[in-house]
């Protein structure tokens, strides 16, 4: 009965007309009615049709007004919406990109063994047009490294960029500090004090020198560190390896390409920056015989800026020659 009392009232006019129509026409059957009546009946009922109309057709205005806004709105989230989606899809193949291109890099990251590492050392030196060096006292530099990159860029007459940078002989304070790390690597390295801590840095600048002498296309820089490193980075053409003194302990092996090569080589030529550098050029002057001599010796470092120091005996000078060309190579052993 609800339902039919609301019905009517939402559809009032239509009711009124539709009774108005039965009961007239009723009247007309059954009984005679004044024609007066019965226009006035019609005219009732014409009316009624007309205000239905009326508002029938407002409604229909209003609901095409709504339609129209709803539509409007639609049109500008749409635009929005498609360019979330896009910004979304753009972050997701980026993020992507992004993992997949670390997770590539680490994926070039290779653990070695002592055994493989001088396999690898041996394939970057001779292919390489370049080396930095980061390290100690450069130990290994002189015993393989410089001979053999210099002996492959000879044959294939290319030139051959070399950095290095190395602890500062002079400062004897980084000298100890290395001599007592390098000593408790390993039992057999309990030679490694003060003195010849200075020596072999000494020997890397005497045979850099000396090679420099006889390679024109050889383009050598050498940085002296007063900070001590721990670990060694040979940095070639095709890869960085990173080890230790210790070879009990693994290396590190990252391609050329990668991302965390270009980001250390930039950091090994930053550190070469900040560290102080040797004078090569002003010992253009200075020649040195294919054994140098003492006397040559001691005006190579004078040149140099960095005169050796006064209680440096002949045996120290002929240990220093002898480290920087007859270096023993304990290493690829």
């Amino acid at each position: 009965m609800k339902r039919f009392i609301a019905w009517t009232g939402r559809n009032i006019d239509g009711v009124v007309t539709v009774s108005v129509a039965y009961a007239l026409a009723a009247l007309d059957v059954f009984s005679t009615i004044p024609n007066d009546w019965r226009s006035s009946a019609v005219l009732l009922v014409l009316g009624t049709l007309s205000v239905a109309m009326l508002r029938d057709r407002h409604r229909q205005e209003e609901n095409e007004q709504e339609l129209r806004a709803e539509l409007r709105r639609a049109g500008e989230v749409t635009p929005t919406v498609t360019a979330l989606r896009s910004t979304v899809a753009d972050v997701g193949h980026t993020l992507d990109d992004i993992v997949g291109r670390t997770l590539d890099d680490l994926s070039m990251v290779r653990v070695l063994t002592w055994s493989e590492v001088s396999a690898a050392l041996a394939e970057a030196r001779r292919t390489t047009d370049r080396w930095v060096f980061r390290g100690g006292t450069g130990t290994y530099i002189r015993a393989r490294t410089l001979p053999d990159c210099i002996a492959h860029a000879r044959r294939a007459r290319r030139g051959l960029m070399v950095r290095l940078e190395i602890i500062d002989p002079t400062d004897e304070e980084v000298c100890a500090s290395y001599g007592r790390f390098r000593r408790s690597l390993a039992d057999d390295e309990t030679d490694w004090t003060l003195e010849r801590t200075q020596r072999e840095s000494y020997a890397t600048i005497v045979a850099c020198c000396w090679y420099r002498q006889r390679y024109d296309l050889l383009d050598v820089r050498i940085g002296l560190s007063r900070v001590m490193s721990t670990l060694r980075w040979d940095l070639s053409a095709s890869s960085l390896l990173i080890t230790q003194g210790d070879p009990r302990k693994p290396a590190l092996y990252v391609e050329r390409g990668k991302l965390l090569y270009e980001y250390l080589y930039t950091e090994l030529r930053t550190s070469l920056e900040q560290s102080r550098l040797v004078p090569l050029d002003q010992a253009r002057g200075v020649d040195l015989s294919e054994e140098p001599t003492f006397d040559e010796i001691r005006r190579l470092f004078v040149a140099l800026g960095m005169p050796l120091p006064s209680w440096f005996t002949d045996d120290d000078l002929s240990d220093i020659v002898k480290r920087a060309l007859h270096p023993e190579n304990r290493y690829d052993q």
